[in-house]
């Protein structure tokens, strides 16, 4: 009862799972000013960010409410968010001077692990950036010591921290994943770790909404490439995607993989494997582990489950369901579509609407405009409507029972945060 009059941890937890980006926050509350509850898919992590954030939050509620009437505390109370975005701009040029001594300090180790032979792998694109890390780190992992950024950790805070506290001068290679939202993200990480080499995976219109336009996109993911060949390394890049074999393909320096495979995990690997042969690695035939909720296959019985729901993107989304059709039985896909597509939401979800009607039964979670248009695609009686990913299980039965189908493959294709 209290936190529906006081959701002051709910909008904590979105602030956070926004990265606490302050226009997104409030872009979130446009849209859903009177919600009071999540699924709760992520946990608040009480970091020391959040602590210092909230509790700062709080402690302003209270002046506010002493010095300028109770009036000002209920609107605070009603909607915490208020507070909480102040502290958050108010911390910004603190964080800024933190951050740019710990990017030094970073950078320095950097060229003091160099020194002593280290080098630096950055891998970057749209989709397949975990997948095609993971999978160089099985094959350099052979013959050398190889150090790689956390699962997820792509971005300043994570590749910090992971150098500060892991990096030392027993490891030949680190692999560097490089995550980006805006124009000038990865030249920052590429100033920070010094890559020596690099692998662009791919683009499309994953998180264009951030971006822009697709150009900014190919301009952003291409700064790791201009970086490298900057500085004479090599860059390895994925032709089987149009955009980035259109933007490299003409470059001396550049070495592409992947025209020939239509397979998302052959394409990926194809990645790591050409970036090895480089490396200096003579045996690659090993048995390779695909990475969690990145096409991971599931066996319970009779029902196959292809869990790919880290993220999505268009291509991502064609190549899984590609994958499923190697799998007998009645094909399910589980999907609340694509997220931060921006003006291209339309656009893209038209376009995976025919593929997505290949399966033989689809579930679109909630009711938006991604999955409305995915559904002018599908067929009456072929797809239904869900709220929440989790009640899949109980339809499922129902399904089974109607279609008279007993060894399903189920695919989970994205999985959205709560802040969608």
């Amino acid at each position: 009862m209290f936190e529906k009059i006081f959701p002051f941890r709910l909008y904590l937890h979105i602030f956070q799972l926004e990265n606490y980006e302050i226009s997104r926050w409030w872009r979130w509350w446009y849209k859903n000013p009177w919600k009071r509850s999540v699924e709760g898919k992520k946990k608040l992590v009480w970091t020391g960010k959040a602590l210092t954030i909230s509790t700062a939050a709080i402690m302003l509620g209270i002046g506010a409410t002493v010095w300028w009437g109770w009036m000002v505390g209920i609107v605070l109370i009603l909607q915490p968010g208020i507070a909480l975005t102040l502290v958050a701009t108010a911390m910004r040029p603190f964080e800024n001077i933190y951050w740019y001594t710990k990017k030094l300090k970073t950078r320095k180790r950097i060229d003091e692990l160099k020194k002593r032979g280290l080098k630096v792998i950055g891998i970057t694109g749209s989709y397949g950036k975990t997948t095609v890390k993971e999978f160089l780190y099985q094959i350099l992992a052979t013959e050398f010591k190889v150090a790689r950024s956390g699962e997820n950790y792509n971005t300043v805070p994570g590749i910090v921290a992971m150098v500060d506290l892991e990096l030392t001068e027993r490891y030949k290679f680190f692999i560097c994943e490089m995550g980006a939202h805006k124009r000038g993200d990865i030249r920052e990480l590429c100033e920070i770790v010094d890559p020596d080499f690099g692998i662009v995976t791919g683009i499309n219109e994953q998180h264009i909404e951030r971006f822009g336009s697709i150009e900014n996109t190919i301009k952003t993911k291409w700064e790791l490439g201009d970086y490298i060949l900057n500085k004479g390394g090599w860059v390895v890049a994925n032709w089987g995607n149009k955009l980035l074999k259109n933007k490299s393909q003409t470059l001396s320096g550049v070495s592409g993989y992947g025209e020939n495979e239509t397979d998302s995990v052959k394409q990926n690997l194809a990645g790591a494997t050409l970036a090895a042969g480089k490396l200096g690695v003579k045996n690659k035939e090993i048995g390779l582990i695909v990475p969690e909720h990145r096409l991971k296959v599931i066996e319970r019985g009779d029902l196959t489950i292809i869990d790919n729901a880290y993220s999505s993107n268009p291509d991502g989304f064609i190549a899984a369901i590609e994958y499923m059709k190697k799998f007998e039985g009645m094909r399910i896909v589980i999907t609340p579509g694509i997220v931060e597509l921006g003006k291209y939401t339309g656009e893209v979800h038209r376009r995976l609407g025919p593929k997505l009607a290949e399966a033989d039964y689809v579930f679109l979670v909630g009711k938006n405009e991604r999955t409305r248009i995915l559904e002018e695609s599908l067929k009456k009686g072929k797809y239904e409507f869900i709220d929440r990913v989790s009640e899949w299980g109980n339809k499922l039965e129902v399904v089974k029972k109607v279609t008279g189908w007993k060894k399903i493959v189920l695919l989970f294709e994205n999985d959205l945060t709560d802040n969608y």
